[in-house]
């Protein structure tokens, strides 16, 4: 995040839960981040999970930038930087999470009283134009069935694979 005081807050959070050794913690901008600036040189993307709450609404419309193109950006900077690795994105429209494209599931919540969309996924290839992709809905059941299937598989292959001699 930006703001140290978001930063403070969530390393407080971290603490009392009990996971600040699990995770790391930075202030950044968001674009400016990538392997080598406040992670490893050579992470492990299969095993690194990014979580962001972007601004979104309101928030960003104080920095004077429209949602899609911003969320169109980061999906465009997590690919570049990131591709392969999971991230847990908050948006304040499903429309901005398919500009990101990650591959797994979308729920509506909401955060401090707002609705919000919460997606989870690999960080993959970029999406397809709403015309080529036959409208905006993002993955069907069936697809997230097929991708959870998949991570299942590849995880329990990594399992069988570390116990080799």
């Amino acid at each position: 995040d930006l703001d140290p005081g978001a930063v403070s807050i969530a390393r407080g959070n971290a603490e009392r839960a009990g996971v600040l050794g699990d995770i790391l913690l930075h202030q950044a901008d968001l674009f400016s981040l990538g392997p080598g600036d406040a992670l490893p040189k050579e992470p492990n993307l299969p095993g690194l999970l990014l979580a962001a709450n972007p601004p979104y609404g309101k928030r960003l419309a104080v920095h004077g930038a429209k949602e899609g193109s911003f969320f169109r950006r980061l999906g465009d900077h997590l690919r570049e930087r990131f591709l392969g690795a999971r991230a847990l994105v908050l948006a304040g429209h499903r429309p901005c999470i398919n500009e990101i494209g990650l591959d797994g599931p979308v729920l509506a919540l909401k955060n401090g009283g707002l609705p919000i969309v919460v997606a989870y996924g690999r960080i993959g290839p970029a999406p397809a134009k709403a015309s080529q992709r036959g409208g905006g809905a993002g993955p069907t059941q069936g697809q997230n069935r097929w991708h959870n299937r998949k991570s299942r598989e590849e995880a329990k292959q990594r399992r069988h694979s570390r116990r080799a001699p």
